[in-house]
């Protein structure tokens, strides 16, 4: 609750930093402002704006979704939930306010627990208290944290995703496969989850096949579900892999991720040198400490979440991807035993969130 208040404290002074002339048009040319009350619309910025577009009037197909960006590239977890929540309400109070509210309602309630099933997640993982609380609270103080209270899908895909988790980890894999599922759902690399999971449970039996029950078939919900979006959305738009196809618009394509690190095809000036270091640094991280975690399967799955926008050619967004890597965060609070490891990390992941915290709610790009 802090940790959100002093970003909305932060957000609020934000409109005191000066903008550029040519930034100023611009935010005004895309109608980047969505309500006059700051409080709501400093959570509302860029792709904000397709996640709102699909919940006042659904999903709608360009003429050519390789090449004209459409908001079918947007997973559909987390714009129906809000839009099933704004239709309870009497027709009089669906204003763009109160949609602006509910997104921001859905995304912190996720997150909160999120972070609550991550705490119990690392003690049942680690067995030690303190490990739990510093990767809740490096999560927290991440340079991109306030976008779990924005109007995005990070907070329901780290919710599901760490819920997923937790459920194997209690062997409870009906309950893995249905958040499994609903996490295919809301990213497209959601579906991956799948890999992780099988690996636990082939670990939990030891590895011995004939050991295998019909609870196993429980993960199949995660493909099953990604299967029924892509027919529903092929019903819709003649094509079972436009949202999939979509993502070239935003000009992903593919490329090594050594070029995807050093000559991104789309740089920023103050944020993409921020991207290549965390790019190189999670790799290294991941890598080198593999063992340190509780199973393989937590960095597989880390791996599996940073390696694809690798492959892209962009490094657009890709703190933003990171921030749901939740093993990363586990691997870091135990790294963090170290006090000196630990104010290094709770340092500079304050200050940087603080100073893109206003850059955001003044329209400059971030991801």
């Amino acid at each position: 609750m802090a940790s959100r208040l002093m970003l909305l404290t932060v957000g609020w002074l934000g409109q005191y930093v000066p903008l550029n002339e040519k930034l100023e048009t611009e935010i005004l040319a895309r109608g980047w402002i969505f309500s006059a009350n700051r409080l709501l619309d400093v959570w509302v910025r860029w792709d904000s704006g397709w996640y709102l577009s699909i919940i006042n009037n659904g999903y709608q197909a360009s003429t050519n979704i390789e090449m004209l960006q459409s908001n079918l590239a947007f997973f559909p977890l987390y714009p129906l939930t809000v839009r099933f929540l704004i239709s309870l309400l009497p027709s009089a109070l669906r204003t763009t306010d109160m949609t602006l509210f509910m997104g921001a309602l859905v995304s912190n309630v996720c997150c909160l627990t999120a972070l609550m099933l991550l705490y119990r997640l690392g003690v049942a993982a680690s067995a030690d208290d303190t490990i739990a609380r510093r990767t809740v609270l490096y999560l927290l103080v991440f340079p991109y944290s306030f976008i779990l209270s924005c109007l995005y899908a990070e907070s329901i895909f780290l919710l599901f995703s760490v819920a997923a988790f937790y459920a194997a980890q209690q062997q409870k894999w009906g309950l893995a496969g249905v958040c499994g599922g609903l996490l295919a759902l809301s990213r497209p690399l959601g579906v991956l989850i799948l890999i992780p999971l099988v690996w636990q449970y082939a670990e939990l039996h030891q590895w011995r096949w004939r050991q295998i029950r019909g609870s196993a078939a429980f993960l199949l919900l995660i493909p099953a579900s990604l299967l029924a979006y892509l027919g529903w959305v092929g019903l819709m738009t003649g094509d079972f892999l436009a949202p999939i196809k979509a993502q070239a618009a935003w000009g992903r394509n593919f490329a090594f991720p050594w070029m995807t690190i050093f000559a991104s095809n789309s740089q920023t000036p103050y944020l993409t040198p921020v991207e290549q270091i965390f790019a190189l640094l999670s790799l290294y991280l991941i890598i080198r400490f593999w063992r340190r975690l509780p199973s393989s399967s937590y960095p597989i799955y880390a791996l599996l979440l940073i390696l694809p926008p690798l492959f892209t050619g962009s490094l657009t967004s890709f703190l933003r991807f990171l921030l749901v890597v939740f093993p990363a965060f586990m691997l870091l609070a135990i790294l963090g035993k170290r006090p000196f490891i630990h104010r290094t990390i709770v340092g500079s992941f304050c200050f940087l969130q603080i100073l893109l915290m206003i850059f955001w709610s003044q329209g400059y790009w971030l991801g």
